[in-house]
């Protein structure tokens, strides 16, 4: 946004963009929707047992989900409750003086450590998913477990190909991450 110069409204624009594009994205596809036969009906007393039975078949998934990301937000708060800051040399939210075990920074290495290694997942893993689940929902849906089972192998298989190569670089990139620490360990 150069062309706006308070910051504050710079930021304004961004939100007004991001919420201005949600509705485009629900927009967009409702053209060729209509042409295939969608039509929006607002009773809601018909669809309520679906709409339960989707939110339970929705609720193992979002627990699941939830697992990973209640999992970083604790990291994290761990990270920067045991981060020794710039001024204190001991916890003063302990009892017994104990001194800060972490260096300042290390809340940051977690967070940019998480995305380094979500990355693969979020490329890869994403678009396998999003490739494999229609065609085992469909092998499951017609009961035709031989390919599914096929599908299923197959798919865990192009799992193994990605993952062990993004896991041999992460551990390399890793490794060089210590390298370049002891070289400055060393410099001081």
């Amino acid at each position: 946004m150069p062309f706006i110069e308070s910051p504050t409204a710079k930021i304004y624009a961004v939100a007004a963009a991001i919420v201005a594009s949600g509705f485009f994205q629900l927009a967009a596809p409702l053209p060729t929707l209509r042409r295939l036969g969608f039509r929006y009906y607002s009773d809601w007393r018909t669809a309520g047992g679906r709409l339960g039975e989707i939110g339970r078949a929705m609720l193992a998934v979002t627990i699941g989900l939830s697992v990973t990301q209640l999992n970083s937000l604790l990291d994290g708060l761990a990270a920067w409750g045991f981060t020794r800051p710039e001024s204190a040399g001991t916890i003063t939210w302990l009892p017994g003086g104990l001194s800060y075990p972490l260096d300042p920074g290390t809340p940051s290495a977690l967070y940019f450590g998480a995305r380094v290694y979500q990355f693969p997942l979020g490329v890869f893993g994403v678009a396998l998913g999003t490739v494999l689940f229609p065609i085992l929902s469909q092998h499951a849906a017609e009961y035709r477990m031989d390919k599914l089972r096929e599908d299923l192998v197959r798919g865990l298989k192009l799992v193994l190909f990605i993952s062990v190569p993004a896991s041999a670089g992460l551990v390399c990139v890793g490794a060089a991450g210590d390298d370049s620490a002891v070289s400055a360990r060393q410099l001081r």
